[in-house]
């Protein structure tokens, strides 16, 4: 997983997390957080800490972009450790 540094969250409140997608690509590239490459197609905003491990669903300090193939992968995993990024991207 690569450092992501997306900045002071925007003065935008968001009524669903996926209307946070424009900040993010906009603040970090279209790239996936996880794998590192270029998102081609559509990002998918994805929750540092899924939302079914108490993670929250606005928080900005939660979201990032993720291409389609790692979010899936991701399912509920914490990612707070090297070890877990490794193990989604097959490392």
């Amino acid at each position: 997983m690569r450092p992501v540094d997306k900045g002071k969250a925007p003065e935008t409140i968001y009524k669903k997390y996926q209307d946070a997608e424009p900040d993010l690509e906009e603040r970090i590239g279209a790239y996936c957080s996880f794998c590192e490459l270029p998102i081609k197609h559509v990002p998918e905003v994805e929750h540092k800490e899924a939302k079914a491990k108490g993670g929250d669903e606005l928080k900005w300090d939660n979201l990032l972009l993720s291409c389609k193939y790692c979010n899936t992968r991701k399912g509920t995993c914490l990612l707070y450790t090297s070890d877990a990024a490794d193990d989604l991207i097959g490392v």
